[in-house]
């Protein structure tokens, strides 16, 4: 099954800090220590023009719908949804 958000969604999954090394800005894992973590874009809806499948982000993770469970290229993971506008930066490598 494929979910595609709708409006101004984007489907995100949580990326771990260590998977996240090159990122200039770490946070922890925990989310009861830090509210603020690192995603990776899974899914966008057709009106999202800010961020592109495959894009890091950081998101509050406050500002995002419960996480659920959804496989992705034959792997489970959790996953969640927010709205583009909840996104707080995009980590770009230099």
């Amino acid at each position: 099954m494929k979910l595609r958000p709708i409006h101004k969604d984007v489907l995100i999954r949580h990326v771990p800090e260590r998977q996240v090394k090159e990122s200039p800005i770490f946070y922890r894992d925990d989310p009861d220590e830090m509210h603020i973590q690192n995603f990776e874009i899974v899914e966008v809806s057709p009106t999202v023009t800010l961020v592109s499948v495959g894009d890091i982000v950081m998101v509050n993770w406050k500002n995002m719908t419960e996480k659920f469970k959804h496989e992705i290229d034959g792997e489970e993971h959790d996953v969640a949804i927010t709205d583009e506008n909840q996104i707080e930066a995009i980590v770009e490598y230099e």
